[in-house]
């Protein structure tokens, strides 16, 4: 079992279309589950009928900081890891950022194979040159299976965010003492490729290409995730970039989903 959990905080519009990408694409049996964590009742509320439409468990996190974007984030993920994650321990848990989207089949547990834990690389250098290496908390897998002592390391785990070395690391960023604690953890490490660069969409969006426009900054990780990227807005685009973003989002999704429904029937 597979059970993937994503925060919602801004953007319940993008809950069905994660759970259609899901049901498309993975193969593993999975179970995804929406956490609503949001100050807003109007955000709250629409995504609680969205999990009720959709016949889907969802769950709810107060958070006590809504006001540091990081903290914020820190909290919820880490109210995750307490309250589902460390009870998970004979399946594979996912966390996935509420704007990324699977766009090609995949089996999970092929894919993380015996490493303890698959997520994409990130790090920072303070003043000194020291450089601290963590891990982005948009798309992580947690192998319980593979982890020795499992019940006691998964309780040590955290993925908050704070201070290394005189400097602030983003949230995942205490993943760097877990990795001091136990050097011999099996990480797979993931890639990014970033899409505001001058190169050939055409390969990625085919018909789709003039719809695509380098400000949307949108990214792919491993080529098996297609990011959106800055759904809460935190880079300040205009409501149209966004609107128009939404739009070839939902368009280029659609497309993938019929294409694979074609040929896999």
């Amino acid at each position: 079992m597979v059970r993937i959990y994503t925060l919602i905080f801004n953007r319940p519009d993008l809950i069905e279309w994660q759970l259609r990408t899901i049901k498309t694409f993975i193969l593993d049996k999975t179970e995804y589950i929406p956490v609503i964590n949001t100050e807003d009742p109007g955000i709250m509320s629409r995504a609680v009928a969205e999990c009720e439409r959709l016949r889907i468990r969802y769950e709810t996190i107060m958070n006590p900081d809504y006001h540091t974007p990081n903290n914020a984030h820190s909290y919820g993920i880490n109210q995750v890891l307490e309250r589902f994650i460390t009870r998970d321990n004979e399946h594979i848990s996912v966390i996935l950022d509420c704007d990324m989207f699977f766009i090609k089949p995949i089996c999970i547990a092929d894919y993380v194979r015996d490493y303890e834990f698959t997520g994409i690389s990130q790090g920072r250098a303070n003043a000194a040159g020291e450089f601290f290496k963590y891990i982005h908390l948009g798309f992580l897998i947690i192998n319980h299976l593979a982890i020795p002592d499992r019940f006691a390391r998964i309780r040590e785990l955290s993925l908050k965010c704070g201070f290394v070395g005189g400097i602030g690391l983003d949230t995942g960023g205490m993943f760097y003492y877990y990795l001091q604690e136990y050097p011999e953890t099996k990480v797979k490490w993931l890639s990014t490729n970033l899409l505001n660069k001058d190169r050939d969409f055409r390969q990625v969006f085919g018909e789709m290409t003039n719809k695509y426009y380098k400000e949307f900054s949108s990214e792919f990780v491993d080529d098996v995730v297609f990011h959106y990227r800055c759904g809460s807005n935190w880079d300040h685009k205009s409501k149209d970039t966004h609107r128009r973003k939404t739009l070839f989002l939902k368009e280029m999704l659609e497309n993938k989903i019929q294409a694979y429904d074609k040929i896999s029937k």
